[in-house]
């Protein structure tokens, strides 16, 4: 079938390119079918802010070198116009403090597409700001050996302190949930949980190895959040139904099980050292903490 054949959409999958200008151009001739996929938050937008959104995506896209392989082929480029798509259901735009692309094949040997992934402060902002909140809050923390750290069940309250002495080993993640009517409930995920799941994700294995603890922090956010249906149908329409993002999590225990299981093994395998590095990924620009999509 000749490319004249194609559905103007497919086409214009085809033939983009790695270029700025490209993209947009591609993107404008799609703007009517992308702004189906788009949020309340961005639906509300005038055309021109919906424009510069995707002006903005395909620049941080184009400049991540990281992407370039998403480029060559159909599925990889149609991956690109789907994360667009994500991009715009959550109003949260890649490359910053919100979300990013993860470019791996879907199947080993296979072409090199590109992954929408949310990150802590995305999840924030995607569910407790924009036009229709989820949660009134969303608070986490990352616990190592030597901090102090209470969970009050009935309240719904953590006490989470540290001096200025070393704090040890990284052991676990706490997930506060401030719901609408102002209750709060406390999840925590021990090292054990976390170990679990990077053994059983679909993220490149080094993903996990260079930047462990935000990784924790997004899966222990992500599964906190799962809980909740609102939430959790909303988490749907932002990741891919197959993503690692959106495995089931695991039965919740007793607080006072989890918050046990921080108490750190002192005779912790070197694997586990590895896996608690104090790595931290490259911070990004700054983009606004609370509305999703305001960026400009």
């Amino acid at each position: 079938m000749s490319n004249e054949n194609l559905p103007a959409e497919v086409q214009a999958i085809t033939a983009m390119e790695r270029n700025r200008e490209k993209m947009i151009e591609a993107f404008t001739g799609q703007q009517e079918s992308l702004m189906l996929s788009a949020g309340d938050t961005v639906r509300s937008w005038s055309q021109e802010k919906q424009l510069d959104f995707m002006n903005q995506f395909a620049f941080r896209v184009c400049s991540d070198e990281n992407l370039a392989p998403c480029f060559q082929s159909v599925e990889g480029k149609r991956s690109i116009v789907q994360a667009l798509r994500r991009s715009l259901e959550t109003g949260l735009m890649i490359g910053g403090k919100h979300a990013y692309l993860v470019p791996q094949p879907k199947e080993k040997g296979g072409p090199v597409e590109a992954r929408f992934s949310i990150k802590a402060e995305g999840y924030l902002a995607y569910l407790c700001g924009g036009r229709k909140p989820i949660f009134r809050d969303l608070k986490w923390g990352k616990v190592y050996e030597n901090d102090e750290f209470r969970v009050d069940e009935a309240e719904g309250s953590v006490s989470h302190s540290h001096g200025l002495e070393e704090r040890g080993k990284f052991v676990g993640v706490w997930v506060q949930i401030v719901k609408k009517n102002g209750t709060k409930q406390v999840f925590t995920f021990p090292l054990q949980t976390i170990n679990k799941w990077k053994a059983v994700s679909r993220y490149p294995k080094n993903t996990w190895d260079k930047w462990f603890e935000e990784m924790a922090e997004q899966a222990c956010i992500r599964h906190a959040c799962s809980r909740f249906e609102d939430a959790k149908d909303a988490l749907a329409e932002a990741l891919e139904p197959d993503s690692p993002e959106m495995a089931v999590p695991e039965e919740s225990t007793s607080i006072e099980e989890r918050a046990e299981a921080f108490i750190p093994d002192l005779e912790a395998t070197e694997e586990e050292k590895r896996d608690s590095s104090d790595s931290e990924p490259e911070i990004d620009d700054d983009i606004a903490e609370m509305e999703p999509g305001d960026l400009f």
